[in-house]
Order: structure tokens, then C-alpha cells, then sequence
């Protein structure tokens, strides 16, 4: 669901919301933080801030439609909210701690990259395809 100035209002407190940057998407958690606009902050870890931190929409977004991305827990936003900013000064990095896995132990589950998990199979297959062509 994409997340224009409306759909923001519908927005909640531990919510998780992605965007696409190049090929990869970003995800983060909303906090129960607001702007002076009233738009919300987001929790995320990126390479950008190089470890965890608690955002404005504007600067996670970085004008890019954001959306919402649907996750179970059996925590409380409270929770999630509060196990995400007990970790964001554990530094970024790419293959044990991105966005995914930041988020994903924020929420109490296994850290765990789809996305890398993705390109590592298919890198994976066209490895092995190209093998057994030579």
C-alpha cells in the first residue's frame, strides 16, 4: 500500500513501512515520535547512518513513496519500539546487521535478510549455471 499524506494519518506506532531504493528496500519501524508537521519518525539501521537511528519521514523516505509492510509479533508497538532504540548503536553492515534484521529483532523474530537471502541464491544459481555450461 503506498503511503501518501492521507494514508500517513493511518499509519501506528510500530508499524513497518519500506522504500525502494534502487533495487533494494529499505525498511524501518514507525515510532511513536512526530515532526512538528505531524508526520511520524521512523526506526531503521541503514548504510547511510552506518548503525540504527530514529528519523523524520522526510530523511527515511528521502521523498520516496513509502510502504507498509505487513509483519506478526507477539509484541506490543511499545515493545517493538523500545527493543529497536536499544539497538541503534550496534553498527550497520551488510550481511549481519541491515534494515531487515534490525527490524526483524526489533519484532522479537530471527535476524534474517530476505532480500540478501535472494540475491545469495541467485547468485548461487547462476554460478552453478554457469559451471555447467563450461
Amino acid at each position: 500500500m503506498s503511503m501518501n499524506t492521507t494514508d500517513l494519518r493511518s499509519l501506528q506506532p510500530g508499524d513497518v513501512v519500506a522504500v525502494w531504493v534502487l533495487l533494494v528496500k529499505h525498511v524501518g519501524i514507525v515510532s511513536d515520535l512526530c515532526d512538528q508537521f505531524g508526520l511520524p519518525f521512523v526506526i531503521s539501521c541503514s548504510r547511510r547512518m552506518g548503525k540504527g537511528a530514529e528519523e523524520p519521514w522526510s530523511i527515511f523516505t528521502g521523498g520516496r513513496i513509502a510502504h507498509k509492510v505487513q509483519i506478526s509479533s507477539g509484541l506490543a508497538a511499545y515493545q517493538i519500539i523500545a527493543r529497536a532504540r536499544s539497538m541503534l548503536s550496534k553498527p550497520w553492515d551488510l550481511f549481519n546487521w541491515n534494515c531487515e534484521h534490525f527490524v526483524r529483532v526489533s519484532y522479537g523474530l530471527k535476524p534474517e535478510s530476505v532480500q540478501l537471502q535472494v540475491v545469495s541464491s541467485a547468485a548461487l544459481a547462476i554460478t552453478v549455471g554457469l559451471l555447467r555450461g563450461r
